[in-house]
């Protein structure tokens, strides 16, 4: 694509030929600026402006292949390496460094060869004009104003029971306090095992969760003769014919993103304040119940069965529950989209938030997300544009609470003639006309 482009912008300009370095130089502006101007092409190609980073691609493209073409077979080049002055040089390795900073391959890019590398850059190395930055998209965490009714009015199912949380689908209620009160990734609830809730030994009235890693985590069963085994879950599920969710394709996949593990070999859920720690006991208890009482006695270890006709006990899905989490956000008036933050992974951008919010280390925050590097907890808290609005009304009125200069004096203003500025509140008042009678003054006076 970019070889014709190239072709057809030659054909129609052939007086830019004279050199392949000048029908570059030509081609990358009017790649990046189009070929009209002022309503008019002579070329009659009628090219629009691209895009910066699509214009940058061609170029490079280009680029790369007449450098082949000069290798393989002694062609000129389009855009031949020059010696680099001292700035260019500079910029080209610290934009090598800064490249290969995260790269898994970094220690095949010493310092050494980049600063060598550096020394030739392409004769046009201005290739089109750089895109502008961009700040990254704001955090989508789920409102948490309205967990409590999407709790206890999303997920109620069963309006007429008598016990309140029996209205309640306790399993849907139970994923989404582990999502929410616990930061976990909305697939990682699906690797439970039925033995991964204990009670918490420090706190009785709070819920133990360690879920352990899908094929190095640790089970203890008894086989058909009662001696109990010790092994790992891998080895478990090969042995009674089930496989890993994180490697079976289908709608019994659940990913696994290699979370930092707490212990040998588990994940660990640290809840946000105690209260979702006491409320997922209490309601695992009436879940385990539920567990017990199926007809058919599940054959897979995963905490979590579909109770519907049909497939009562089989391993829930992931795709199951993600419905049903939808259905509880419109059931409360919201829809449930990812930029809205109302989809399950908002649960966990609202947990990082909660844990900012209480001025917790960055390396804390890591350990709770279960990170491996301190850089991944950035897009779970950025700020949204109310936190940016309050954060700036709050300035304003800390600025308001102390005797500082405002940003419009009423001396100042009635020194320039604007008698319109309220000198409290900053604001203008016909300052439009003020500024005409100003000017009409000037225009009226006379330069001795």
């Amino acid at each position: 694509m970019s070889v014709k482009l190239l072709l057809d912008y030659a054909a129609a300009n052939p007086e830019l030929c004279a050199t392949p370095q000048y029908l570059f130089e030509n081609f990358t502006s009017r790649i990046a600026l189009g070929t009209v101007d002022s309503g008019l092409d002579p070329s009659g190609l009628f090219w629009q402006a691209r895009r910066p980073s699509d214009a940058m691609s061609i170029c490079r493209e280009l680029t790369s292949f007449s450098a082949f073409m000069c290798s393989q077979y002694n062609a000129n080049e389009l855009n031949p390496m020059r010696e680099a002055n001292w700035s260019e040089r500079i910029c080209t390795y610290a934009g090598r460094r800064y490249k290969s900073k995260n790269s898994f391959l970094t220690h095949l890019h010493p310092r050494a060869r980049s600063w060598s590398e550096s020394k030739f850059v392409p004769n046009n190395n201005s290739l089109t004009v750089r895109p502008p930055k961009v700040e990254a998209g704001t955090s989508t965490q789920f409102p948490s104003e309205r967990f409590g009714d999407l709790i206890l009015k999303g997920f109620a199912v069963n309006p007429h029971v008598a016990n309140p949380w029996l209205r309640l689908n306790v399993r849907d209620v139970l994923l989404t306090l582990l999502l929410h009160g616990g930061g976990l990734r909305c697939s990682e609830p699906f690797h439970m095992f039925i033995t991964d809730v204990t009670t918490d030994p420090v706190d009785p009235r709070s819920a133990l969760v360690r879920i352990g890693h899908p094929s190095l985590g640790e089970i203890s069963w008894r086989d058909v003769d009662g001696a109990l085994e010790r092994t790992t879950r891998a080895e478990y599920l090969m042995k009674h014919g089930l496989p890993q969710r994180q490697y079976v394709a289908g709608p019994m996949h659940a990913g696994w993103k290699n979370p930092v593990l707490d212990g040998k070999y588990y994940l660990q859920v640290r809840w946000a304040t105690p209260e979702y720690g006491h409320l997922f006991l209490s309601l695992w208890r009436i879940y385990h119940h539920l567990y017990l009482r199926l007809r058919c006695r599940p054959r897979h270890p995963w905490a979590w069965v579909s109770f519907g006709k049909g497939r009562e006990g089989e391993p829930l899905k992931l795709g199951r529950f993600i419905k049903a989490h939808d259905r509880a956000v419109r059931r409360i008036g919201l829809e449930p989209e990812r930029h809205l933050g109302t989809k399950p992974h908002g649960h966990r951008h609202a947990y990082a938030k909660w844990l900012l919010s209480l001025g917790l280390s960055r390396e804390i925050i890591r350990r709770f997300l279960h990170h491996a590097s301190i850089s991944s907890q950035d897009v779970y808290t950025r700020f949204d544009e109310g936190e940016l609005n309050e954060a700036m009304s709050a300035g304003i009125d800390r600025l308001n609470t102390k005797d500082e200069p405002r940003i419009f004096q009423e001396s100042v203003g009635a020194e320039f003639g604007f008698e319109g500025i309220d000198p409290e509140r900053g604001e203008l008042f016909n300052a439009g006309a003020q500024l005409k009678r100003i000017w009409e003054a000037q225009k009226n006076t006379t330069v001795p």
